[in-house]
């Protein structure tokens, strides 16, 4: 992703950093995305599903406890 940031300082290379910049992230996503899946893998997709799930509720739930908590 840095890289096409530097790329689009160029003349006329504006497109080719946007393209680079956006391969980057896409990049970044899936090796988070499979960095998160192996460290809570469970055995099976389907358990491991269930297990990141669950996971997310107790985080978002958490995040709107603190937020209500803030203005009672």
């Amino acid at each position: 992703m840095m890289g096409g940031v530097v790329t689009t300082a160029i003349p006329g290379g504006q497109l080719v950093g946007a393209g680079m910049v956006a391969a980057g992230a896409a990049v970044w996503v899936g090796s988070k995305l499979t960095g998160a899946i192996a460290k809570r893998w469970k055995g099976s997709v389907k358990e491991t599903a269930k297990s990141m799930w669950n996971g997310a509720k107790e985080k978002v739930s958490g995040a709107f406890n603190t937020v209500k908590g803030w203005f009672s």
